[in-house]
């Protein structure tokens, strides 16, 4: 019994040995090319009956995606990829049937991989695997931004608030620590994108007891999948630990993690106004209140539904554009949904003069009933002051016969009042009137403007004057009746006889 059982020992040390002895001859005499990682086809290898197996080395400068083509150009080849201790690696180990050089079979793989050195071994697996293969390696880094190691709480990566890290789960690396040091209790939010299928997120306190633990599947590259969880945390030290959770190597990737205060939503806008009234070219500015003060995000858009009448800039200034009605909202942009508005009506302004033509005699005046709005002062100018001139408050004053123009000006309108200037008149028909004792003369006088007309006697011994112009004869003589209207005089010479 002693003789046989070590006997079997033996047999067992011995085949142990032999493959070590194996290995170590492999690494020792495998000689390999270098395999660029820039996506060109290689210069085509040769398996022969004398070289039945080719080395090629990969070097990956860092932490990236590595695919691998193939192309068979005869039956039986076998494809490994090999760590750097040339043992087969990421379930990269193939042998393609059926390809010939006239029926050329490829195969592709591709690998999350830390940086380092890997080898790709093709080799005659059939009888007759003779012939010539092509080999394409590409490479794109993952840009991940975590210190490795960080496989372990101890060896955890500090994680800032609100700083985003990407990291990235490969083949080699199925685990990632990040460590973070709360100061303030309140509600924080653990934010992860995943950009692969099958990571788990689990949040730890200081003595690595579980906060959480959730799994987020069916993330990808284009579509990668979005992880939310708010916490209440209390001053200390917490570990987010995040691992491969699916079996398949396949589900390897990118992530993105993020730690931030938690979001405080919009809870109500308030304006300075709900309506306002604008006259077209004047401007106005609307102050919105967010509340709460600490909202997380306070930012707003405004918009107008016509902005051909009123339209509004990112800070709520409103600019009156036409006449009619608008509608200015503002909005908050935090996805709270919270609106107010505020209704805005803009006018026209206006200039109106109430007469367009004016006639007046030398030395009248008259003033321009003008109507403006919004009020503004108004300024008044004449063509020509000689004929007319016009005062500050609209007064025009008629300086000679002529005609001119008077320009009414407002909120960049002007209206166009034309003056005509005329002498005045006084007409009294008789300049001589003979008269008998006891008997009277009306006189016939007209002016123009109308006006009033005084009468005056330079002797009413001898005829006098009523204030309508009547004149009586008394006794026998001569004397004057002065008619004197709108600064003109004239004179009738009255002689009476006594019979």
């Amino acid at each position: 019994m002693k003789k046989r059982l070590w006997a079997i020992c033996s047999g067992s040390i011995f085949s142990m040995l032999c493959f070590l002895l194996l290995t170590v001859s492999v690494k020792a005499s495998a000689t390999y090319h270098e395999l660029p990682i820039d996506g060109q086809w290689m210069q085509q290898g040769t398996i022969t009956e004398e070289y039945d197996m080719r080395y090629y080395k990969i070097t990956l400068p860092q932490a990236g995606y590595l695919t691998i083509d193939v192309r068979s150009l005869a039956n039986g080849f076998q494809y490994r990829l090999l760590d750097e201790n040339y043992n087969v690696f990421a379930q990269i180990d193939q042998v393609i049937w059926g390809a010939s050089e006239s029926e050329p079979k490829g195969e592709s793989w591709s690998r999350w991989l830390e940086a380092g050195t890997y080898y790709m071994r093709v080799c005659k697996y059939g009888s007759e695997a003779i012939g010539n293969f092509w080999l394409r390696a590409s490479f794109r880094s993952a840009g991940n931004q975590e210190r490795e190691p960080n496989q372990t709480y101890e060896n955890s990566v500090a994680l800032d608030f609100g700083k985003e890290i990407r990291g990235l789960l490969s083949v080699q690396d199925k685990n990632d620590y990040y460590a973070l040091k709360v100061t303030k209790s309140q509600k924080y939010t653990l934010g992860l994108k995943c950009y692969f299928s099958g990571i788990r997120v689990r949040l730890m306190n200081s003595d690595l007891k579980e906060l959480s633990n959730d799994v987020v599947w069916n993330g990808t590259e284009a579509s990668p999948k979005v992880y939310e969880k708010d916490f209440d945390l209390t001053p200390g030290t917490y570990y987010i630990h995040l691992d491969v959770y699916s079996s398949s190597i396949y589900d390897r990737g990118l992530y993105d993690l993020k730690v931030t205060p938690a979001k405080v939503s919009v809870s109500n806008l308030l304006l300075n106004k709900t309506s306002l009234q604008l006259y077209k070219g004047d401007t106005a500015s609307l102050q919105v209140t967010v509340s709460p003060t600490n909202a997380t995000d306070k930012t707003v858009t405004w918009v107008s539904s016509n902005s051909s009448v009123a339209s509004v800039d990112a800070n709520g200034k409103i600019h009156g554009k036409s006449a009619g009605t608008a509608i200015v909202k503002v909005s908050s942009n935090d996805g709270s949904g919270i609106t107010q508005s505020c209704e805005v009506v803009v006018k026209e302004k206006t200039l109106a003069v109430t007469e367009k033509n004016v006639t007046l005699y030398k030395g009248k005046s008259k003033t321009l009933k003008v109507t403006v709005s919004p009020k503004v002062n108004v300024s008044f100018t004449s063509s020509n002051s000689k004929i007319a001139s016009v005062s500050s408050k609209g007064k025009i004053t008629a300086k000679k016969k002529g005609t001119c123009k008077i320009f009414v000006k407002a909120h960049g309108y002007t209206r166009k009042v034309t003056v005509v200037v005329k002498n005045q008149e006084l007409k009294v028909g008789k300049t001589t009137v003979n008269l008998k004792k006891g008997k009277t003369y009306t006189i016939k006088a007209t002016t123009k403007p109308k006006t009033k007309i005084t009468y005056r006697s330079s002797n009413s011994n001898v005829a006098s004057v009523s204030s309508k112009g009547k004149i009586k004869a008394k006794k026998k003589g001569t004397c004057k009746v002065y008619v004197t209207a709108n600064g003109l005089k004239k004179t009738i010479k009255v002689k009476v006889r006594s019979s």
